[in-house]
């Protein structure tokens, strides 16, 4: 039973869709929050975060020992630590289904490409993906952190779809997506912008026939309605929060967040531009506009204003990261 996670398009998000422009969606994710991420010094947070993988249990001692490892990262249950629990979200939402996500598409790219070793192409690349990603998070999070997410939650991500039926249960009763910025590079400011991937759900339990419970999750987490029209095209809108900090008060870890709103056109699950105020990455307004002509070369543009009224404007032809500059 074959799911269908990996749509080829030429048209909207699916376009700008590789599994290396994935890597790269997926990797610089926590840039939305430029307070606490960039790009830079990776080598040594490569070690730093290698230190921290190749010794877990000296990891999880140094941050309050395994009580506190399983508050924070898997389970809540101590509740004198309750700032604690809130930690343990992404790991479910970003690493464990996210994660989920963003693999099996991988692993359908590659059974369509006729790979040879479609699985081991998949988990690789989900492995590389998920050591990229935490080395850039490195800069703030805490020893334990990629503990959880390297050795717990993304290894059940990947369990969780790597099974058709599973795959294909999940896809029937949550019509999952896959909705990434377009990430671009600003040589101005030696900075990547518009960082992000975000992952919708939409519960048919709880749909009828022309409008559903739409799901926004990620660094901005909305939730809101989703309709169908007539030509076929969805519209969805979603209000909620968006991180914008994360730091650390009396030893303990906080979050700044603000409200935020957007709106998003799609076409079966195939992102055609989304428009969301008040975001992450500092943005009051952020616009993608993804590729809407077939034709051979897939461009999509993309606009950021920031809450201190500057603006970008970037453009990509189809590769892991566009060209953006200020105005």
């Amino acid at each position: 039973m074959q799911a269908d996670y990996y749509q080829p398009s030429a048209v909207g998000s699916d376009a700008l869709y590789t599994p290396l422009n994935s890597f790269s969606h997926y990797t610089f994710d926590t840039l939305q929050l430029p307070r606490n991420f960039d790009q830079h010094n990776l080598d040594d947070r490569f070690q730093t975060l290698f230190d921290n993988l190749s010794e877990p249990g000296r990891s999880i001692d140094n941050e309050g020992g395994w009580g506190r490892f399983i508050n924070r990262q898997v389970l809540p249950y101590d509740t004198e630590y309750v700032s604690d629990w809130p930690t343990m979200l992404p790991n479910y939402a970003l690493h464990l289904f996210g994660g989920g996500l963003v693999y099996r598409r991988d692993l359908e790219y590659f059974r369509a490409k006729d790979y040879s070793y479609p699985q081991l192409a998949a988990v690789g690349t989900a492995i590389l993906s998920e050591l990229a990603q935490e080395a850039v998070e490195k800069k703030t999070t805490t020893e334990d952190d990629p503990v959880a997410d390297f050795y717990i939650f993304r290894p059940l991500g990947l369990w969780l779809f790597a099974d058709d039926g599973r795959a294909k249960t999940i896809e029937k009763w949550l019509k999952p997506a896959i909705w990434p910025h377009q990430l671009m590079y600003n040589p101005s400011t030696d900075k990547l912008r518009n960082a992000g991937i975000s992952y919708v759900i939409r519960p048919q339990l709880l749909s009828s026939d022309n409008t559903e419970l739409f799901m926004y999750m990620g660094m901005n987490n909305m939730a809101g309605l989703s309709h169908t029209l007539s030509n076929g095209q969805t519209i969805s809108w979603g209000v909620g929060v968006a991180m914008t900090r994360i730091y650390y008060k009396n030893d303990e870890l906080a979050y700044n967040t603000r409200p935020s709103a957007g709106i998003f056109a799609d076409r079966n699950g195939n992102l055609l531009w989304s428009a969301i105020y008040n975001g992450t990455e500092d943005l009051k307004l952020r616009v993608n506009i993804y590729p809407w002509q077939r034709q051979s070369f897939k461009f999509g543009i993309a606009l950021g204003i920031t809450d201190d009224q500057h603006g970008w404007f970037g453009a990509t032809l189809n590769m892991p990261f566009g060209i953006a500059g200020n105005f």
